[in-house]
């Protein structure tokens, strides 16, 4: 697996983790939505290179 998916996969954890705080699942979207954009880049060029 490489360092990419890693961190998106350590990210996703926290995230689920990181529900428990939060009231609002509209705040945890955004931010996942925000980070996935972030990693779309790295992602595209793992799938790149996999491919």
């Amino acid at each position: 697996m490489t360092l990419t998916l890693l961190i998106w996969r350590s990210f996703i954890r926290g995230m689920i983790f990181q529900q428990e705080f939060h009231s609002d699942p509209a705040y945890v979207e955004k931010i996942i939505r925000k980070f996935a954009t972030i990693m779309e880049p790295h992602l595209k060029m793992v799938q790149s290179q996999n491919g």
